[in-house]
């Protein structure tokens, strides 16, 4: 038998490619899930995900706004009851301990008409706002709260320590408290907060209370919307929608409250921070904003689904009784409560406006066969493409100088579009997966987001007739080439920066109200991710004969304990590699165990050759360089190998693939493969 020229694959950065199998580049993939590019071009395996916070609950009830201090009585040692200066809504009940006042050594606040309020379907906990002066914990006791259906029914909780000269923001859980009584939770009426002390405490002044609510222990309802504003002076906002409600989280401890209560379930909103206001509209509630502190409604704002902020001017689309025009406010404008300018985008042509977004100080206005670019200084609008548009504004990414956005045609680039003339120019980016993308079946519920931090561009996607975006699709800008990810549920991504400066991919799930924090750790909120990959099939072209493969050789990196299996299939016969799976430990690796490059959880940078951190690190996983042999003697046509493993706490990165085939003689051929 005769050797035939070898398979050699010195790296897999072509990507998914849907087409024919036999006929797709070599470095291409019939198929892979849960890998991305590295930034050194490699094929990893994804990072995991986790939990952000608490999750938003399904039903939230308001229980004292404290807006009004008159409702309060105050007790023992409690003095110069007031309105304070709001922490949330329009102001806050403040007050201050004189302990000369009363001999007690307790000072209490108490509402005992809250309104017979019914908490039966938010019975998870109690969030609430208390500001402390420093020194406050100096010589106190405790601090309680009472909440109940009157002053002999109620739950107890002790609270913990409270930060001092800070606004804590205070959560309670049902099943910690104390009851005394029978407390009705159809019909809570009372309030009461304690506070107890020593002989020695002295005087505190500003004690202020605030936004009292209850939550429900179910976070079923989807997180429709997610999305971050940073102020001048870096303080930072990350907004989620759920159900009806809008929450924000709270990092220090970290939590979601919920700030605005009442709008439409499950309408998903747009917004913008200027000036340090963040607006907010979803095309059918009031325009509103938020600074911080109050929410306020805006009755005769427009009501539109997009907003963008460009050189100081806001632009509104998406208006259910102007559907094809653009408003705009004055330049510099105090704040964004007036849209007195408009333009009408081509209202003749049967498309509605689809998306807003800008490149520079130009305007993209989009429908869904058309794209426009709109200029304010003239104003003028100018179609760019008469047969492309976008199908799903949150599909709209700035990519570096370029824009990506889904049409109805597949994922395309804003390069592709600008400059034409009654054409779409270029072909999709989404070329080598378009059965796939063909296959989505609510393209308008799609989202995407450019992160630079990995180079890669995610869209997710409905590929499973649910309304349900089960799939996200990455595309890397450093290979130009998809790979896809399965197990994260994204209604739309944003991207958060925390209180040390990292940079967090988070994702409105659309299963549950659990936000979730992508591309960390190695697991996803504790389990297993499902790793699968699926080379194109080689084929050596010799339909006269067979070709039996002597053995494939499999090289990459890997991590302490990961595990792959790996199979080589022919189309007549199924060989499994001889030791089954690729089963690793880097005492028997080449590598002699010197760790040659690292994988950590804030390291999306380059993972370098040659060094890296130690496998002690927290958070870190080691990797190893690997090379193996699969003796295989085995006789077909062709030949595919596939990857595949549920697993944790582990990294794998596929590197090269050699196969060795042996030419059998022309008179060899199977009986069962005659007609």
């Amino acid at each position: 038998m005769a050797s035939v020229k070898p398979i050699r694959i010195q790296n897999f950065q072509g990507g998914i490619n849907t087409g024919d199998p036999t006929i797709i580049e070599d470095n291409q993939l019939a198929d892979v899930i849960n890998f991305f590019y590295d930034h050194d071009k490699i094929l990893t395996t994804r990072r995991g995900s986790k939990d952000l916070g608490d999750a938003c609950s399904d039903t939230v009830v308001l229980l004292a706004n404290c807006d009004d201090h008159t409702a309060w009585t105050a007790g023992g040692d409690a003095a110069n009851k007031a309105n304070g200066t709001a922490i949330r809504g329009t102001q806050s009940v403040q007050f201050d301990i004189d302990v000369s006042a009363d001999a007690g050594n307790q000072t209490t606040l108490t509402e005992s008409s809250l309104g017979t309020i019914d908490i039966s379907a938010a019975l998870g906990s109690i969030k609430f706002y208390l500001a402390v002066p420093a020194s406050f914990n100096t010589e106190l006791t405790d601090v309680r709260l009472r909440l109940g259906s009157d002053s002999s029914n109620y739950h107890e909780w002790t609270l913990s320590t409270l930060t001092e000269n800070a606004t804590n923001f205070i959560k309670l859980d049902f099943g910690d408290e104390t009851d005394t009584g029978t407390p009705d939770d159809t019909s809570i009426d009372y309030a009461q907060l304690i506070f107890n002390y020593t002989a020695s405490y002295t005087d505190k002044t500003g004690i202020r209370l605030d936004a009292i609510y209850a939550y429900s222990d179910t976070a079923t309802k989807a997180i429709h919307t997610i999305r971050f504003h940073e102020e001048t002076d870096g303080t930072r906002h990350l907004l989620a929608g759920c159900g009806t409600n809008i929450f924000e989280y709270r990092e220090t401890q970290q939590l979601w409250e919920v700030i605005n209560t009442g709008l439409t379930d499950g309408l998903r909103f747009d917004s913008v921070m200027f000036k340090d206001v963040i607006y907010i509209t979803n095309g059918t509630d009031n325009y509103r904003d938020y600074d911080g502190v109050t929410i306020t409604e805006y009755a005769g704002v427009g009501k539109g689904k997009f907003l963008v902020v460009v050189n100081d001017v806001a632009f509104m689309g998406g208006v259910a009784t102007d559907p094809s025009t653009i408003f705009y406010t004055a330049s510099n404008p105090t704040n964004l409560q007036s849209y007195a300018n408009n333009e009408t985008v081509d209202e003749d042509n049967g498309q509605i406006l689809t998306g807003l977004s800008n490149i520079g100080a130009l305007i993209i206005a989009m429908k869904e066969r058309s794209t426009y670019i709109f200029n304010v200084a003239t104003p003028s609008i100018e179609q760019i493409d008469y047969d492309g548009g976008c199908k799903s504004h949150r599909s709209i990414a700035r990519v570096e100088n370029n824009m990506f956005f889904l049409s109805e045609n597949g994922v395309f680039s804003l390069e592709q579009r600008k400059g034409t003339s009654g054409t779409v120019r270029g072909d999709p980016l989404s070329n080598d997966i378009r059965t796939r993308m063909d296959d989505v079946d609510n393209k308008t519920i799609s989202a995407g987001i450019y992160w630079p931090a990995t180079n890669n561009y995610y869209l997710a996607v409905d590929d499973s007739g649910t309304s349900t975006n089960r799939t996200i699709y990455v595309w890397s800008t450093l290979v130009n080439s998809w790979t896809r990810y399965k197990g994260i549920n994204a209604n739309q991504f944003a991207i958060w920066i925390d209180t040390n400066g990292d940079e967090h991919l988070v994702v409105a799930n659309a299963y549950g109200g659990q936000v979730i924090d992508m591309e960390t750790g190695f697991d996803d909120s504790g389990n297993v991710i499902n790793y699968e990959l699926r080379t194109k099939t080689y084929d050596f072209g010799m339909p006269e004969s067979l070709i039996t493969y002597e053995r494939a050789d499999i090289g990459g990196f890997h991590s302490e304990q990961s595990t792959m299996d790996v199979d080589i299939e022919l189309v007549t016969t199924k060989k499994v590699t001889r030791s089954k799976t690729i089963s690793f430990n880097a005492a028997t690796d080449e590598s002699g165990g010197t760790a040659l490059a690292s994988l950590g959880i804030k390291t999306l940078a380059s993972t370098p050759l040659g060094g890296g951190s130690s496998s002690g690190t927290a958070g870190d996983l080691t990797l190893y360089p690997f090379f193996r042999h699969a003796a295989l003697y085995s006789t077909g046509r062709n030949s595919t190998v596939k990857f595949s493993k549920a697993q944790k706490n582990a990294a794998f990165k596929l590197t090269k693939i050699n196969l060795w085939p042996i030419k059998q003689p022309k008179s060899f051929t199977p009986t069962a493969l005659y007609l």
